[in-house]
């Protein structure tokens, strides 16, 4: 196979991997900011204590944001020379941050087009866009929080957090490992077998 070489003025920050994704790469935007008005996850996001805590990835997140807002077009062909260079099989899109608008996910749905032979993967609380006309290898996964009503969204997997206080959790699930290099099953909850993945609060 002809070996790719790394694209010379790809300014997107994509991380390589992490200790829970192991060595999925993902790109990702800043916390809370990006998210929809009022998501009930805001005071307690998971991502805020990495964005807080870590200057490298502050400054990386922040970065693609600017990129993002400056030239749409040149986030997401730096993505796709980035999957060209690395041809990843899993890729994870918003480890922290949310789908922007249907205009970014419509950019989404041509990224996974263009490259069939990765998966990808994004959770998201964007309950009021159109999630249609999906290709089979971008995995949508509806973000739910407790207490909070199931959206009337388009039959997708769920990712239900659990603290010991939700109830509405459908009887067929699994459990996630914390190991997403180990698993991959949440790339892969619209094939055959549980469609909703319970992650517990810790």
């Amino acid at each position: 196979m002809k070996r790719v070489r790394k694209p010379n003025n790809l300014s997107i920050k994509i991380s390589p991997g992490n200790k829970k994704m192991g060595r999925i790469p993902a790109v990702s935007l800043p916390p809370v900011t990006v998210c929809a008005p009022d998501v009930p996850c805001s005071e307690e996001c998971y991502a805020l204590k990495s964005y807080r805590m870590y200057p490298n990835v502050r400054q990386a997140w922040n970065h693609n944001f600017d990129l993002l807002i400056s030239d749409r077009d040149k986030y997401f062909s730096d993505i796709e020379a980035y999957l060209n260079w690395k041809s990843p099989r899993y890729f994870r899109q918003h480890v922290s941050g949310d789908i922007r608008d249907q205009d970014y996910f419509k950019r989404m749905k041509s990224v996974a087009r263009s490259f069939p032979g990765t998966s990808f993967l994004a959770f998201t609380k964007r309950y009021d866009l159109e999630f249609g006309n999906m290709p089979s290898n971008l995995n949508i996964v509806i973000s739910m929080w407790t207490g909070e009503t199931i959206p009337d969204t388009q039959d997708l997997p769920k990712a239900w957090m659990q603290d010991g206080s939700e109830t509405k959790i459908p009887d067929v699930h699994f459990i996630c490992t914390g190991l997403c290099d180990s698993c991959y099953k949440c790339w892969h909850l619209t094939e055959d077998g549980p469609k909703d993945v319970v992650l517990m609060k810790h």
